[in-house]
């Protein structure tokens, strides 16, 4: 009889762990199955964002090498007076006007931009390509109706906006009231 008790005991002691450890199983898949549906939506928006990430980089040039490094000079002459040119066009959205050449410019700005107002235009691409003083002036926004405009480029008048913009070029430009006439 004795034995008898002892297989009884011995039984119902597995049927309790087997029932505690189907118990702690049922909570091991419960927590897996609330983790996973908080980690699949994360990581589906992580890659999802890179994705996304990676798209504008490839369209914008952002990590794109600077293959073009020029610095022409600017002096602004209105109405007879020296003026300076404003600090930051092609980076500051008031001076920053038109976006067509984004793609060509190292992050956050244009490729034809200014710093400061000391006259360097900066010409910083990620291409190879030559670049214009009327596209400056498009970056700039600088409103040119009603205005008479002369043009110098190293002391030899210009007489075209889409003059190829040069490296250590001193350009003067000049712009007055349009007389009537």
């Amino acid at each position: 009889m004795n034995k008898v008790n002892k297989s009884s005991n011995n039984n119902n002691r597995d049927n309790i762990d087997n029932r505690s450890k189907s118990y702690f199983a049922a909570g091991r898949r419960k927590r897996k199955k609330r983790l996973l549906m908080f980690v699949i939506p994360i990581l589906t928006a992580v890659i999802a964002f890179g994705v996304y990430a990676a798209m504008q980089a490839r369209e914008q040039g952002f990590g794109a090498a600077m293959v073009l490094h020029i610095h022409p000079n600017l002096t602004l002459i209105v109405d007879g007076s020296p003026s300076s040119v404003p600090e930051n066009i092609g980076i500051d959205a008031p001076l920053y006007k038109d976006h067509t050449l984004d793609k060509y410019g190292m992050t956050g700005m244009a490729p034809i931009h200014t710093h400061d107002s000391s006259g360097v235009i900066h010409i910083e691409s990620n291409t190879n390509r030559n670049y214009t003083f009327d596209e400056f002036l498009k970056i700039w926004g600088l409103d040119l109706s009603d205005k008479a405009i002369r043009i110098s480029v190293n002391g030899n008048p210009v007489n075209s906006l889409d003059y190829v913009l040069n490296d250590g070029d001193n350009i003067i430009m000049e712009i007055k009231q349009q007389e009537d006439g």
